[in-house]
């Protein structure tokens, strides 16, 4: 494995405008602690490593949750981090709170098939074969390849961008708005919000696709939280400078990877005597969602009303090409591929639409694909640039300001050990740092004021704390004092950590913390 350390998170406002608290922080550390499969841009079918919390550094300004990234490089890592995905699937994904499950089928009108499954994702859901159709007939008049099937924004409670609650249970937009057109990633949240606000124009007919194959229990609903920040490009008013015929942008290897975007192709051109736009997506791996050999490439189409100049007509669809109709896709322009495809078409917009709203749209839909924004004449800053840093409330005036720089603040660690990673720990035992030598070799050390330490255990437990010949002692003066971990083990480990925990507290440098699986304690930075 490739180990790398990194900052996971913090309690500082971030890019939507919100911030994660402490607690929150810390509940993250406690629960993923074991670890938890890493997966390219939340894709739950792009398997890429393991990342674990190692700790939750706290300062006197922030608070950052750290940890560990462990990127699978060798056939062995791949074994092992696939097996480690497995059985979080099973244990977070596929294992549903049984009373919510039962509350889930009893509200179904028919049995879910033997071929159905469970899971948890925005909520606790039933995946089956034409269930939300066998359910809600009404909402299903034809199959999802037809462009009928659409239901018009307007007669759906919008509880969350894709979800529509109906009665105590919720349907779903349509599988293809997911990544890797896959029952278990998460919507494309940032289109779909944009979206469903096109309701509040009454000029405006806005009709999606909902999902058949899925139905959910309103009330356990939960909002995910995706931190891969995309928002679309801001755009003007001015079409006339995109160029007529067809345009062909490659992705960046940035995009391979990620996206896996090989290109995407924007045709314009006359017909019916109407100006039409068409945009598709062409992409270099398979949709693994739904088999694999299948591409499924998303598709717009638009068309501008010669007398406005603005669109009156906005779709989104998806092109599944299987293996050998896709090879002949990708030698050829979009001016002259045809239909060769199974076409399911998402949503529709008809009606006059202002042109920063249409290209926002278009943009949005193609979540996590610049190239969009880059054809349609975004300026390339905000394109690529993120949201202004949120406004900060001022402090409020009868609290004490707190002055204290980061860099002479107090400074904790906290983290979670497996117990067997020290079989040989006597009853109450000490284990030293890791340093590095002049030649670059790794010892073992421990400070000197840490022996103090050493003497408040054998004076106050009675236990004699033999500390190996190769530790070496080290006085740094950076005037940061760091203290060995402090283990106690057996029966008596509780008893003896109160004991050790209360002589301790008669030492003023000594700061204490007690968490549900060790007792932590360490000195503060000065």
């Amino acid at each position: 494995m490739d180990v790398r350390l990194a900052t996971f998170s913090s309690d500082e406002i971030n890019r939507y405008g919100y911030s994660i608290g402490v607690q929150a922080l810390a509940g993250a550390l406690e629960q993923a602690w074991e670890g938890t499969p890493m997966f390219v841009s939340h894709d739950y079918h792009r398997l890429l490593g393991v990342s674990r919390p190692i700790g939750l550094q706290l300062h006197a300004s922030r608070a950052l949750l750290k940890g560990e990234i462990c990127l699978a490089t060798t056939d062995d890592d791949v074994v092992h981090a696939e097996l480690f995905a497995r059985r979080f699937f099973a244990r977070k994904i596929l294992e549903v709170d049984p009373d919510e499950k039962a509350a889930l089928l009893a509200l179904l009108k028919e049995a879910p098939s033997v071929n159905s499954w469970m899971m948890r994702r925005e909520c606790v859901t039933v995946i089956d074969a034409g269930i939300a159709k066998r359910q809600f007939p009404d909402l299903f008049p034809t199959n999802d390849a037809d462009k009928r099937s659409l239901i018009n924004i307007s007669e759906l409670d919008a509880i969350a961008p894709g979800v529509f609650k109906i009665g105590e249970l919720v349907v779903f937009a349509h599988r293809y708005f997911r990544r890797s057109l896959s029952q278990i990633n998460n919507t494309n949240e940032a289109f779909l919000r944009k979206f469903i606000e096109l309701k509040k124009n009454s000029e405006l007919v806005v009709k999606i696709a909902l999902d058949p194959d899925s139905l959910g229990l309103a009330s356990s609903y939960l909002t995910p939280i995706e931190l891969e920040y995309w928002r679309g490009p801001k755009f003007d008013d001015d079409l006339t400078s995109i160029p007529v015929g067809v345009s062909v942008h490659k992705a960046s290897e940035r995009e391979h990877f990620f996206h896996c975007v090989d290109r995407t192709e924007f045709f314009w051109h006359t017909q019916n005597g109407t100006r039409s736009f068409e945009c598709e997506e062409l992409l270099d791996q398979e949709s693994l969602g739904i088999g694999a050999d299948a591409y499924g490439c998303r598709y717009a189409h638009s068309i501008i009303d010669d007398g406005t100049g603005l669109p009156n007509h906005l779709d989104g669809a998806i092109r599944v090409y299987d293996t050998e109709q896709y090879l002949e896709r990708i030698d050829t322009d979009i001016s002259k591929a045809g239909k060769k495809s199974h076409y399911v078409k998402l949503w529709h917009v008809d009606g006059p639409l202002e042109l920063a709203t249409w290209k926002e749209l278009v943009c949005d839909f193609y979540r996590g694909n610049p190239l969009p924004g880059e054809y349609l004449s975004a300026p390339p800053q905000d394109a690529m640039a993120g949201t202004q840093e949120p406004e900060l409330q001022a402090p409020r005036s009868d609290l004490m300001p707190l002055e204290i720089a980061e860099r002479n603040s107090v400074q904790i660690a906290v983290s979670y050990h497996y117990s067997d990673e020290y079989p040989d720990v006597p009853a109450c035992g000490l284990v030293p740092g890791i340093g590095v030598n002049d030649n670059g070799i790794s010892i073992k050390t421990i400070e000197l004021s840490a022996l103090d330490l050493v003497k408040l255990t054998q004076r106050e437990l009675g236990h004699q704390i033999l500390l190996s010949p190769d530790i070496v002692h080290v006085a740094i003066e950076d005037m940061d004092i760091n203290h060995p971990l402090v283990i106690f083990s057996g029966a008596s480990a509780a008893t003896a950590a109160n004991t050790w925990k209360s002589a301790a507290q008669q030492d003023l440098r000594t700061i204490q913390l007690t968490g549900r699986k060790a007792l932590y304690y360490g000195e503060c930075g000065n």
